[in-house]
């Protein structure tokens, strides 16, 4: 329920690439102020998550929530694969 929703989310924001606007931002302003507004923006979003992540299926069937959460899952994928053959880096 709550907690692994909660936790999910937690998980999977920590590395992401604001973790690396965080770091530049922090080498030109108060560190201080960084992790401030980067503490609120993860409990925000992360309170966000957890409320969507737990209304969705309780106000779809579960059968539409299974074809949903399938399809994003090979989108997500597909795009990522793309990302990664097409990156010029």
């Amino acid at each position: 329920g709550f907690t692994k929703s909660l936790a999910m989310t937690m998980l999977s924001e920590i590395g992401d690439n604001t973790f690396f606007a965080a770091v530049i931002l922090a080498m030109r302003h108060p560190r201080r102020h960084v992790l401030s507004g980067c503490l609120a923006a993860l409990v925000v979003m992360t309170i966000l998550s957890v409320l969507v992540g737990w209304a969705a299926p309780n106000l779809m069937s579960r059968k539409w929530t299974h074809y949903i959460t399938t399809l994003l899952f090979f989108g997500f994928g597909l795009w990522s694969l793309w990302d990664a053959f097409t990156d010029e880096g």
